[in-house]
């Protein structure tokens, strides 16, 4: 009870003397704003006043009330659905989607359905959750090793950020708490290994494709559908109901991608950190978490003040509604380690002319082409600084007035291997470019592990001896690839064997007698046979060679698995074309394309056409950030630049 005492005395001390309001004077705001709910928030302080540590979690849960809110009504009822209907797991996200836009009409959740904590939460929830924190707090082995700051911003608070309250703390404490039977653990990341080695073990329903909007809050406990987020708040659940320390780090964008990216951070023994992206059961160091980030966030319950009295220098017309109050740190600075930069920008030198030198400047991200704002500076004598920045990200320079965006820079490529600010800045010269996927393949899971697979033919049905005709060592860069075997043999058999635990996965084969030829040569096709029925197994061997790209070849064994053809006479196999496994990203014939490229404050177009094969070509002025939109199909769309005349995404 002594240390409770004394970190209680210096986090009233540090609250009071921070130049905002005390603790206590921000529990009376709330209690003001609360209006017909002042009487449950006062319950709930009268219940804990004889419990010190309950008083002042009671305290300080009440102080920051007023920054959260949830929302509730029909639009939200059709946005659940989502993730509801793909928890069973016998729809496709897209099947998903169609059913929930049939039944529900647009989705649009507006001002009418929100709702502020302060005047809904009531004092059963409160006292529940802060009786079952500090239970957890009290008799866990390892909360000896637990700061009372650290329990009050990544243990006891009752929700993560926009979710529907409700009361979760003790159901699942009472699921979970049985994992520690007979366990002596004094350390609470030893305490998250186990948990998490638990709770991956149920299913997952992996997506990003619903569209974004509040979060789930305990349902996602039950339903394990959704993307990152929605996984970092299933662990933030169970972590923090068992007393584990558990923080939310994550990337307002990537800087690789057009997404936030979130994570889970346990803080350990003596201060230690360490890092998990759940489903996976790793934890790792946060300086091995490889990713192009820009900046890294650590979420908070509370406000962070010092981030609070930057912003009011500006006032909030130059701010986005997301930074007006941040309830954030910066760590960045962890992740990146030795890569750890401050980036400075003189204004002469990279900021347009109408730059206002009065206001804050945005430092930003691209989600396709828009400019999301990751941090802000301002212009202080004659640059502008941002400290703690993890670069080989392409930047955008913006400031805000009455919620609308200006773009103050051209796009800007900060190296933080060699400290190089490169500019994108559109020339003179106009190049013809010859484009041939608009999104990066980096996670395109099926290409990359596509090397070392092989082509082979033989005249032994069982390819004892056999000829190697290709292996996939060559990068793949567009849909269809062409390879010459320069071997004039004739053979019966012909098959292409994937690597190991592959599962084949290619999505169309076509072999040619003569290099010129335009018609493929047929022929039986042939398989490794795999689970199922005969037809199944035959239906699944046709689509390499079925002529459809976006349909693959997928087989049921890991190991092993090939599709080949039985010729009816002894065939020469001068030249093969096939298509990877792949995401729909490579250019398709029939759809509409328009390239743009980033001059004068905003996206500037080259003009529109459809594709009539797997590559399309546009003219644009060389030196220009570029992105390609498809107008047909799909949202994976990424900028890049023109390296050599070959696509590099940034």
């Amino acid at each position: 009870m002594k240390r409770i005492f004394c970190v209680f005395s210096i986090l009233m001390l540090i609250l009071s003397c921070s130049g905002e309001k005390s603790l206590q004077e921000r529990v009376e705001q709330a209690l003001e704003m609360a209006g017909e709910n002042r009487m449950h928030l006062e319950a709930v302080v009268n219940y804990c006043k004889d419990d010190t540590l309950k008083l002042l979690c009671a305290n300080y849960l009440i102080a920051q009330m007023p920054l959260y809110h949830y929302y509730e009504g029909p639009d939200m009822k059709a946005y659940y659905e989502y993730f509801r209907l793909y928890s069973k797991g016998n729809l496709s996200p897209e099947e998903v989607a169609k059913q929930v836009a049939e039944r529900y009409g647009q989705l649009h959740i507006g001002l009418e359905e929100y709702r502020r904590d302060v005047e809904r939460v009531d004092s059963t929830l409160l006292i529940e959750n802060i009786d079952y924190a500090v239970r957890v707090y009290r008799e866990m082995k390892w909360s000896k090793s637990v700061k009372l700051e650290d329990f009050l911003e990544y243990i006891l608070p009752y929700k993560i950020d926009n979710e529907e309250p409700s009361k979760w703390r003790k159901r699942v404490y009472e699921t979970y708490q049985h994992l520690f039977d007979g366990k002596e653990i004094d350390d609470p990341i030893e305490a998250a290994q186990i948990v998490l080695d638990t709770i991956s073990q149920g299913h997952i329903y992996f997506t990003n494709m619903f569209p974004l909007g509040p979060h789930l809050g305990d349902r996602v406990l039950r339903w394990r559908s959704g993307g990152c987020r929605e996984y970092t708040d299933l662990a933030t659940y169970v972590m923090r109901a068992l007393g584990i320390p558990c923080a939310i780090d994550y990337m307002p964008m990537r800087g690789d991608n057009n997404v936030a990216h979130f994570w889970n951070v346990i803080i350990g023994k003596e201060g230690r950190e360490l890092m998990f992206e759940f489903p996976t059961r790793e934890m790792k160091e946060m300086r091995d978490f490889w990713c192009r980030k820009g900046k890294v966030y650590r979420q908070l319950y509370s406000q962070n003040d010092s981030l609070y009295r930057d912003l009011r220098r500006g006032g909030n017309k130059s701010f986005p509604q997301n930074f007006l109050h941040p309830r954030i740190k910066d760590v960045t600075a962890v992740y990146a380690d030795t890569m750890n930069r401050d980036v400075v920008f003189p204004v002469e030198e990279y900021l347009y002319e109408d730059v206002e030198r009065d206001k804050p400047v945005f430092l930003c991200l691209s989600s396709r082409r828009e400019w999301i704002p990751v941090a802000w500076s301002w212009i202080e004598e004659g640059e502008l600084k941002y400290r703690d920045v993890d670069g080989f990200v392409v930047f955008g320079l913006a400031q805000y007035e009455n919620g609308v965006q200006k773009m103050v820079s051209d796009p800007l490529f900060v190296d933080k291997y060699s400290d190089e600010i490169r500019r994108f800045e559109p020339q003179s010269e106009i190049d013809t470019l010859t484009l041939y996927y608009k999104f990066h393949l980096y996670n395109e899971i099926h290409i990359v592990t596509m090397k070392g697979s092989f082509f082979e033919a033989s005249n032994d049905p069982d390819f004892r001896h056999s000829d190697t005709l290709y292996v996939c060592n060559d990068p793949i860069e567009r849909l269809y690839n062409t390879v010459y075997t320069h071997n004039s043999k004739r053979y019966r058999y012909f098959r292409y064997y994937s690597n190991p635990w592959t599962f084949g996965n290619i999505a169309e084969i076509a072999v040619y007698e003569n290099e010129d030829d335009s018609v493929r040569t047929m022929g039986e096709i042939i398989g490794l046979p795999g689970a199922g029925t005969e037809e199944e197994t035959r239906a699944r061997w046709a689509k390499a060679f079925d002529g459809d790209p976006y349909a693959s070849f997928n087989h049921t064994e890991g190991v092993g698995a090939w599709v080949g053809l039985k010729f009816d006479r002894p065939t020469k196999i001068e030249k093969i074309v096939f298509a990877p496994r792949n995401l729909d990203n490579f250019i398709r014939r029939g759809d509409q394309y328009e390239l743009f490229y980033f001059d004068n404050h905003d996206w500037q177009s080259t003009g529109d056409q459809v594709a009539t094969s797997d590559s399309i070509q546009f003219c644009a002025p060389r030196g220009s950030l570029l992105y390609l939109k498809n107008h047909t199909r799909g949202v994976d769309e990424r900028i890049f630049e023109m390296v050599d005349g070959k696509q590099a995404f940034r």
